[in-house]
C-alpha cells in the first residue's frame, strides 16, 4: 500500500468548471461528469482531498493556457481556498499577486528562455516554483529549441539545464497519455534516471495513471507525488472499471 498523500488531485479548470482532460487536446475537454464534482469549486477540491487522502492540487488554468482571460471566479478561488497546497500551471499569465499556499507551475511549453526561467526561479524563490517538463508521447514538447536542446529526446539534458538555473522541482508530465489510461510505463524509466540524477530533486509525474499498481510504479521509480485524475473520479463512480481504477 502505497502512502495516499503522495497522491495529488488534478483540478482541470476551463471557464469556470471542471473539464475532463484528455489526450491534450484542451479546446475539445468537456465537463466532467463525476460525482466528485460538488456545486463550487471549493466543494470540489474537498471531495477530491477527501477521496485520495491528499494534501495538496494540481490546478491547470485552461483559459490562461491558452492564451485567453481567465474566468474571475477562478482566480477569486485560488486566492481564497487555504485548505492545501496549490500547485498552479496557467502557462505565461502568472498571478500578479500569488498566494503564500500557491506553488507556481512554469512550463516547457510556456516558451520561455533559460534567461527568462533563471527570472522567474528568483523571483519566485519563496514560493518554491515547479519546472513543468511536458513531453508528447515520450518527447520534449515545444519550447526546447530555446535551450540549445539538440533533439526532443533529450530530456535529461532539459531537466540538467532547468537544475542549473535553479529549479529543484520538477513536474513529468506526459499530455498525450493524460485521461487516456493507458499506463506509466513511458514515463516511468525517465522518473528513475532524474531520481539518479538528483537526489534531492522534488518529482511529481502523471499522465495515463489507471490505478494503484501505476502509482506504485511510479513511487519506485522515485516520484515524491503522482498526480491522478480520471482514475480518481472512475475509482469513485465514474464509468467506473475496478479492473482499471481501483486506487486503494
Amino acid at each position: 500500500m502505497f502512502p495516499s498523500d503522495r497522491l495529488i488531485p488534478v483540478m482541470d479548470i476551463r471557464h469556470g468548471q471542471l473539464v475532463h482532460a484528455r489526450a491534450g487536446q484542451r479546446e475539445a475537454y468537456e465537463a466532467l461528469q463525476s460525482p466528485l464534482v460538488g456545486p463550487t469549486l471549493g466543494h470540489t477540491a474537498s471531495n477530491l482531498l477527501r477521496a485520495a487522502g491528499a494534501v495538496r492540487l494540481y490546478v491547470a488554468d485552461l483559459d490562461a493556457l491558452l492564451g485567453e482571460p481567465s474566468d474571475p471566479a477562478v482566480i477569486h478561488w485560488i486566492h481564497e481556498w487555504t485548505g492545501c497546497e496549490i500547485l498552479l500551471d496557467r502557462g505565461r499569465q502568472i498571478l500578479l499577486q500569488l498566494p503564500r499556499h500557491v506553488r507556481p507551475v512554469f512550463p516547457l511549453e510556456a516558451e520561455w528562455s533559460p534567461s527568462e526561467h533563471a527570472d522567474l526561479v528568483q523571483k519566485y524563490q519563496a514560493w518554491r516554483p515547479f519546472f513543468s517538463l511536458d513531453l508528447w508521447q515520450g518527447r520534449l514538447m515545444r519550447g526546447y529549441q530555446s535551450w540549445g536542446i539538440a533533439g526532443s529526446e533529450e530530456s535529461l539534458g532539459l531537466v540538467e539545464q532547468a537544475y542549473q538555473v535553479g529549479y529543484r522541482a520538477v513536474v513529468v508530465i506526459d499530455l498525450a497519455q493524460v485521461g487516456t489510461a493507458r499506463g506509466v510505463a513511458g514515463i516511468c524509466p525517465l522518473v528513475r534516471s532524474m531520481r539518479c540524477h538528483w537526489p534531492r530533486l522534488e518529482i511529481v509525474a502523471g499522465g495515463g495513471v489507471r490505478n494503484a499498481r501505476d502509482c506504485q510504479l511510479l513511487l519506485d521509480a522515485g516520484a515524491d507525488g503522482i498526480l491522478v485524475a480520471t482514475a480518481l473520479h472512475r475509482a469513485h463512480g465514474m464509468n467506473s472499471s475496478p479492473t482499471e481504477s481501483e486506487l486503494s
